[in-house]
């Protein structure tokens, strides 16, 4: 039976339920997905934003910020250490993992369409088909293995 809590398990007792919901399912996933990607890819811009106008302000006055000299290296490592810089850092890294994340849903949820594919294929195939053959007629169409290495070849 289908755990509810799972969206990719696949009842194979109702695959025409699973098939007609299918479409929705990816839709709703690849949705979420293209939505995060938005999210990461502002991110990426305010932190970009931040950055360039922490780069500004440090190098208008490095005084401000214990810096004798304003070195590209040294800009750098003033502007890392800023507590903007790192929220924004932060966000940008946590928008791209909830991409990533959506990104392998959207995968499982092609895995699961070509799963009921194959479910129905084997359903098709009878696959899930009990024997007709029951108790000892099935015993005496099965034959008894031979002994020893197999037939003798005549020479």
């Amino acid at each position: 039976m289908k755990d509810k809590a799972n969206p990719l398990d696949i009842d194979i007792f109702n695959l025409h339920e699973e098939a007609r919901k299918q479409s929705r399912f990816y839709k709703k996933w690849s949705d979420r997905h293209a939505g995060a990607v938005k999210r990461a890819n502002e991110a990426k811009s305010a932190f970009e934003l931040v950055k360039a106008d922490l780069w500004l302000k440090i190098s208008k006055r490095p005084d401000k910020y214990g810096l004798e000299k304003t070195t590209e290296k040294m800009l750098e490592a003033a502007v890392v250490t800023q507590p903007a810089y790192q929220e924004a850092a932060q966000l940008m890294h946590d928008s791209k993992h909830e991409a990533d994340t959506l990104k392998g849903m959207v995968e499982a949820c092609d895995s699961k369409k070509r799963m009921i594919e194959l479910e129905v294929q084997l359903h098709f195939g009878n696959y899930f088909s009990e024997p007709r053959v029951k108790g000892e007629q099935l015993a005496k169409s099965v034959r008894k293995p031979l002994k020893g290495k197999g037939r003798k070849r005549e020479r």
